[in-house]
């Protein structure tokens, strides 16, 4: 609340206080006795040949000046401080927006996370209400320390219902646990470290219906505890084959300013086990100090390009996730040419290119725009799209340099409010895409963009989180190619930081690529 409203109720606590103070003063001090002994209890006159004890009540006196006190009525003037009390909190809560937990003391709040609602978001009103606290009190060294050291304490517990690194975990604790990680544990103390061993959640979505016989899209997402800075290697196994081959084996950085999914490809479903159920193996490693700081501080891409994580990994306590077994559906889709329209919407997609950080590990990567394809004409359209950047050598021989795999569906907003697409991570001939940047190379550089069945397919799962996916009957065929615009950014600008990552190094293009693999 700002100007008036955030005056008001003080104005108005102010005058009711002021009104139950002079209330309790008068019920101490205003029954005076102005030199005529009476009783204190009933307030009987009392005459001189009375002597001590009241002939009404039996109240009896200590000494005749007892009888020139004040009387004092306790119970009303308890009655008005009960009264200020209570309005003193309610001016409180009123004056912070109506919310009654801020009057509730630190350790007793803290404690209280055991019964606060669960959200799917991390936070409900109590975790809210501390991190308030935390935010406010950042300045406050002592106040603060008390305050951390009592949510971590309660966040590392959990309770009967949310054992820590569970789903309801989560849901109940994880936004403080990630406040707590974030901003106010030291990266490398012993209450970073505890926080650490609890296991990270890791989702795994796949579509709702598919065929049998062919490869299932899935997408990982995962919400990590460890120290910023972090890198590690999630591998997946089915739970009733923990010793063979990795399903899918990823890496991952938790500096990456986006959380994204990974997108992978599992067995068809009908070489699936009974129970669908994946163990998850996480080992961790952490990156070197300096680099953390620096890619937190946005320092120049020279700077990033040293510094990485070296050294062994550690292994992470395993987990496992239940997926749901995909229906049956062998859904047929037409292909789609397209036409020049199309053709121009696709090349605009990749209108700006490919970039360059000359001094990053990884320099090279390409921008796109996919709400270009947000135009009603591609309701029901799926896109798949295969992205090759070729080099052309000066005898005609053509080399993939660089491949990159995106899918989403066409339309206007397919999905609710917003669009989604997905890809996999870019093959990349390192070394020979620097000549895309020579000015005096002889070759000829362009990107090449095909439609694919197998990728549009893919896209097929994000519309059924949209609900929409009934509608989806086609997919593009087309063909695109267009001269490869190339950007060096500037030393001064921060490279793109890569949340996943290739735990062998960086693959290289195939020379014929088969488009529907991971």
């Amino acid at each position: 609340m700002t100007g008036w409203a955030s005056w008001q109720p003080w104005l108005i606590g102010g005058i009711a206080a002021a009104l139950i103070l002079w209330y309790v003063y008068r019920a101490l001090f205003a029954d005076r006795a102005r030199g005529r002994p009476r009783c204190l209890r009933c307030a009987q006159p009392f005459t001189a040949e009375q002597g001590l004890v009241c002939t009404e009540c039996g109240w009896s006196a200590s000494t005749r000046s007892d009888l020139l006190r004040p009387r004092r009525h306790w119970g009303k003037a308890t009655l008005g401080l009960l009264i200020l009390f209570f309005a003193a909190i309610f001016v409180r809560i009123q004056a912070e927006g109506g919310n009654p937990l801020v009057v509730v003391p630190d350790r007793v709040l803290a404690w209280s996370l055991r019964i606060d609602p669960s959200s799917t978001a991390g936070r409900g009103p109590v975790s809210r209400e501390i991190q308030r606290r935390l935010i406010e009190r950042s300045g406050n060294d002592i106040d603060t320390s008390s305050l951390v050291g009592y949510s971590l304490e309660a966040v590392l517990s959990g309770d009967s219902n949310c054992p820590p690194g569970s789903e309801s975990w989560f849901e109940r604790y994880g936004g403080l646990a990630q406040d707590l990680r974030d901003v106010f544990v030291l990266p490398r103390s012993a209450a970073a470290r505890r926080l650490a061993m609890i296991p990270p959640r890791v989702r795994i979505r796949v579509p709702v219906n598919w065929p049998d016989d062919e490869p299932v899209p899935a997408d990982l997402a995962i919400r990590d505890l460890w120290a910023t800075g972090t890198e590690a290697v999630i591998e997946l196994h089915w739970a009733d084959a923990p010793e063979a081959t990795p399903l899918e084996s990823i890496g991952y950085r938790n500096l990456a300013s986006m959380q994204r999914r990974h997108h992978f490809l599992l067995p068809p479903t009908e070489s699936w086990p009974a129970s669908s159920v994946l163990e998850i193996r996480t080992r961790t490693r952490p990156m070197p100090e300096k680099t953390v700081i620096q890619i937190e501080a946005g320092m120049s891409a020279r700077s990033l390009g040293a510094g990485q994580a070296t050294g062994s990994f550690t292994p992470s306590m395993p987990t496992r996730h239940s997926i749901v077994h995909p229906d049956d559906n062998p859904r047929k889709l037409a292909p789609w040419p397209g036409d020049e329209i199309t053709d121009r919407a696709i090349a605009a997609v990749f209108a700006d290119g490919l970039h360059r950080w000359p001094e990053a590990v990884r320099p090279y990567a390409s921008r796109f725009d996919i709400r270009v394809l947000d135009d009603p004409r591609y309701q029901g359209v799926l896109f798949g799209l295969l992205v090759e950047i070729v080099e052309r050598k000066p005898d005609g021989d053509e080399r993939v340099r660089r491949r990159m795999r995106i899918w989403t569906p066409g339309g206007s907003n397919p999905v609710g409010d917003g669009r989604s697409a997905g890809w996999t991570i870019s093959e990349e001939d390192i070394e020979s895409l620097a000549g895309a940047f020579d000015p005096a190379g002889d070759s000829q550089w362009m990107m090449r963009i095909r439609g694919d069945e197998g990728l549009a397919r893919r896209a097929i799962a994000i519309l059924e989180n949209g609900g929409s996916a009934a509608n989806a009957d086609r997919w593009w065929m087309g063909m695109v190619e267009r001269p490869l615009v190339t950007r060096t950014v500037g030393s001064d600008r921060r490279p793109f930081v890569r949340m996943w990552f290739e735990p062998d190094g960086v693959k290289r293009p195939e020379s014929t690529p088969d488009a529907s693999r991971n």
